[in-house]
């Protein structure tokens, strides 16, 4: 089924809203799914990607839509079609907000923001915004789908909100374990052969330097302790945090350089992440700003982690005692986020080394901390994986939105709305019949106006339009049909160069300017009645007298353009219909619906 500007008209509904999904609605005998909404306008195509639902109710030939989206597109005067497009599901989200706010209160918006179902609307380059809770956040990335795919949001679409530095302030302790297992060469290297794990560790934090010695905002500190069964300062090297950005001397990035150069893997020694944690949480309760966002960088390889005592088995930990119950505390009482970051696999590992229990990667307490420290899964692998991260990290951070995204609300029109779209009209004029001889009208004037002035006087596929407007349903509301019908009189109005000097179009274009006078002069249709000859002011009669004198009017003009020459052979074809001029959308902007003779 064809849903386009010459079969459909555009019910515009109040209410509705687009927010993070665009719904319209459509008659049960129409498409539904998801589709691309193409506008042309003036030279100007826009596409929107929309989810059509089949609506009791709703007429054959009605497009229902969102106000907002039918002021926005112009969806009264442009052509317009409505594509049916497969959806892919997206994988995973990241969301960019226009303006950084407190991230648990964006993670929690996006979460109750009814994502789920909602549809990414394509665009050169990337998608378009998407608004949730009243808020703009850029689509950043899309995991799982192409750029020029239509993408839909499950409700297991992973979806992390990136807040960029540049924004928003941050206090980084980066935890670099240097125990004995980080000496492990087992990384693959990208150009062959293998790396050891602090190797790694050590490229991407001069990544990181990198970005951060380039980067400019708001002031931000960084710090890095090296761990292993205890923590110690490497920078600054006398404790403390410092701000590392494009403003800092160089005397401090060549510090933090020194510092990571000098990190190197303590022979004998295990990995204690709770120590690790404790000196980090220290250090943000000291130094940390009142204003940044405060945040454990935690990069490990999991393995060596010290067991618990026998003695200890059974006992009832206290709250500082365990990683997990640390990380906990700190994430609620001092509101610390946790970044973690796993080096090497169990696979690489074994793939390049006989087996040995005190070396073996385990990311198990890693993805356990963030479990209660803000949510997200450890980036785990090798010199990409762990070197793409720390130069992400050091532009800005990410936040995941935690549990499953809710489902966006199902399109509902009211009884009310629905008998405002369509009028069922009661016995009168035989409706077929004037249709008829109004198609044959139109056909018969293009057919001489082309021979005789070298253009079409109307525009293709306006005689649906207005036939389903005044003939076969109608809006029962007064406002809605005075618009509608002043859209489709102005699609009538234009006329080829040169028409206008004949006497019948002169009758034709003083109608059109007669009956939008009168639809600006009466807001309930007596003026326009009285034009038509109608004595009642109810709008399906006021609608059939409207039809009725257009149809006499196109009598005359085919009768006038029947006495005109033929034009020429090789004479300059006139143009076709044209589009309204700069004076005409001036006066539309003002809100007068008058047309220019």
């Amino acid at each position: 089924m064809t849903v386009d500007s010459t079969t459909h008209r555009t019910v515009a509904v109040p209410g509705l809203g687009t927010g993070v999904s665009v719904q319209l609605a459509v008659s049960l005998r129409g498409p539904h799914g998801p589709a691309l909404l193409e506008v042309e306008d003036g030279g100007r195509r826009t596409a929107v990607a929309v989810d059509v639902q089949r609506v009791d109710g709703v007429p054959d030939s009605a497009l229902v839509v969102p106000q907002d989206l039918y002021d926005e597109l112009g969806l009264g005067d442009a052509r317009w079609t409505l594509r049916q497009r497969p959806a892919v599901q997206a994988h995973g989200l990241v969301l960019e907000p226009a303006t950084v706010r407190e991230p648990d209160r964006m993670t929690r918006e996006i979460a109750a923001g009814g994502l789920a179902g909602a549809l990414l609307t394509p665009v050169r380059g990337g998608w378009e915004p998407l608004v949730v809770g009243g808020s703009t956040y850029e689509i950043k990335e899309v995991r799982g789908a192409g750029r020029d795919a239509v993408v839909r949001i499950g409700p297991e679409t992973r979806v992390e909100i990136f807040a960029p530095g540049a924004r928003a302030g941050v206090d980084m302790v980066i935890l670099a374990d240097v125990s004995e297992s980080m000496d492990v060469a087992d990384v693959p290297k990208p150009s062959g052969g293998y790396l050891k794990r602090i190797d790694v560790l050590k490229r991407s934090l001069r990544a990181l330097l990198t970005v951060r010695a380039a980067a400019l905002g708001p002031a931000s500190q960084v710090a890095l302790l090296a761990f292993d069964s205890r923590a110690r300062a490497r920078f600054p090297a006398a404790g403390g945090m410092a701000t590392l950005d494009a403003a800092s001397p160089k005397a401090v990035t060549e510090s933090f350089r020194k510092a990571v150069d000098q990190l190197a893997p303590r022979p004998g020694s295990h990995t204690d992440i709770q120590r690790a944690l404790h000196a980090a949480a220290e250090l943000l309760n000291r130094h940390g700003r009142p204003a940044n966002e405060r945040v454990i960088v935690l990069v490990s390889d999991g393995a060596d982690c010290p067991p618990r005592r026998p003695e200890d088995t059974g006992r009832v930990f206290g709250a500082l005692e365990e990683p997990v119950s640390l990380m906990e505390h700190l994430h609620r009482d001092m509101k610390v986020r946790l970044h973690a970051v796993g080096i090497s696999t169990e696979e690489w590992f074994l793939r390049r080394c006989e087996p040995h229990p005190r070396l073996v990667p385990d990311h198990r307490l890693l993805q356990k901390l963030l479990a209660v420290a803000g949510g997200g899964r450890p980036t785990i692998g090798g010199v990409d994986d762990v070197g793409d991260y720390f130069s992400e990290v050091g532009t800005g951070l990410r936040y995941p939105v935690t549990g499953r995204l809710t489902a966006r609300p199902e399109l509902r029109l009211d009884r009310r709305t629905l008998q405002k779209l369509t009028v069922r009209r009661p016995a009168g004029p035989d409706r077929d019949k004037l249709a008829d001889e109004f198609a044959g009208l139109v056909r018969s004037v293009n057919e001489r106006s082309e021979r005789a002035l070298g253009g079409a006087l109307f525009q293709r596929g306006v005689l649906p339009q207005v036939e389903y407007l005044l003939l076969r349903e109608v809006p029962q509301d007064t406002a809605e049909f005075g618009r509608q019908l002043t859209a489709h009189l102005r699609r009538l109005s234009p006329l080829p160069p040169g028409a206008a000097g004949h006497e019948c179009v002169r009758e034709w274009t003083a109608l059109m300017k007669r009956l939008n006078q009168a639809l600006v002069a009466e807001r309930d249709l007596s003026e326009l009645s009285r034009v038509c000859r109608c004595a009642s002011r109810e709008i399906p009669d006021v609608a059939v007298a409207v039809f009725g004198a257009l149809c006499e009017q196109l009598r005359d003009v085919d009768r006038g353009l029947r006495k005109l020459p033929t034009r020429p052979a090789g004479a300059p074809a006139a143009r076709g219909p044209a589009r309204p001029g700069g004076a005409v959308r001036a006066l539309e902007r003002t809100g007068s619906r008058a047309f220019l003779s």
